[in-house]
């Protein structure tokens, strides 16, 4: 199936990618391959879910993981409160948006 073959040349990917700031602790691709119907489409999508948990240095060096479309959900387990300074919040939001727009430079949308 498509999705399984998509989903083993992804984990190689995420397996092999120096993320600045995070590290790969575990990586589980045990989940069944499911369809959803997508009207837009007009067909049924085929997704084989992977489950990452990493440790990050910042929640800037996370910054990456939320803005790729694979990346559907993103659950935090540890610190279940979060407090960020003045300083944490503008450096987090520049990240964001610096990120952002590298994507859309690399997708042809700004020059």
């Amino acid at each position: 199936m498509a999705a399984e073959e998509l989903r083993q040349r992804q984990i190689a990917t995420l397996k092999n990618l120096p993320w600045q700031g995070v590290t790969l602790e575990d990586l589980n691709a045990d989940y069944e391959v499911y369809t959803v119907n997508a009207p837009e489409h007009g067909e049924k999508v085929a997704f084989a879910p992977v489950e990452l948990t990493v440790t990050a240095d910042s929640l800037e060096d996370l910054i990456g993981f939320v803005l790729r479309e694979e990346f559907r959900k993103i659950k935090i387990l540890e610190p279940s409160e979060l407090t960020l300074s003045q300083m944490d919040m503008e450096r987090t939001i520049f990240k964001l948006g610096q990120e952002y727009r590298n994507g859309l430079n690399q997708e042809g949308y700004l020059h």
